[in-house]
């Protein structure tokens, strides 16, 4: 994977989380957008295809696997080792960086939280079921629109 095609895949992520209403600058739609962005380079690799031909029903059924479907999908990109880019090497640590508790406001890393608030688990542990919600909410939003 190269930086090009991460980016593709953090931009379709950021669209996805501003369509569903994540609140942006907050811990919890990078989050749920890095969650997303590692699913969506996931399938893409894996069915060797562009981020666009990624549709919401392949996001869901890789979300609905659990926080181990997109730790795996993590470790197929190779975003924790040196030959990943710089920026997605990056978010993959942010993403599976255990959250300190104290004090209350640390377990942000400086951004406003709602859904990891107190939570020392990782972004991907806390947020996998959020990033789901966010795919099902765009599967049925596009359902509506193609009837």
């Amino acid at each position: 994977m190269d930086s090009t095609h991460w980016q593709t895949a953090v931009t379709r992520a950021a669209t996805l989380t501003t369509s569903a209403g994540h609140l942006p600058a907050t811990w919890d739609e990078r989050a749920v957008r890095g969650v997303l962005a590692v699913a969506i380079a996931g399938i893409v690799q894996r069915k060797d295809r562009s981020v666009d031909q990624v549709g919401a029903d392949e996001l869901l059924e890789l979300l609905d696997q659990g926080p181990q479907a997109v730790y795996e999908s993590g470790r197929r990109l190779g975003l924790d080792t040196e030959d990943a880019p710089e920026d997605a090497r990056a978010e993959w640590v942010w993403l599976t960086r255990p959250w300190p508790t104290e004090p209350p406001t640390a377990n942000g890393g400086g951004l406003p939280s709602g859904i990891g608030r107190h939570s020392p688990l990782p972004a991907i542990d806390v947020c996998t079921a959020w990033a789901a919600r966010t795919a099902h909410g765009t599967l049925t939003a596009e359902g509506a629109a193609g009837s």
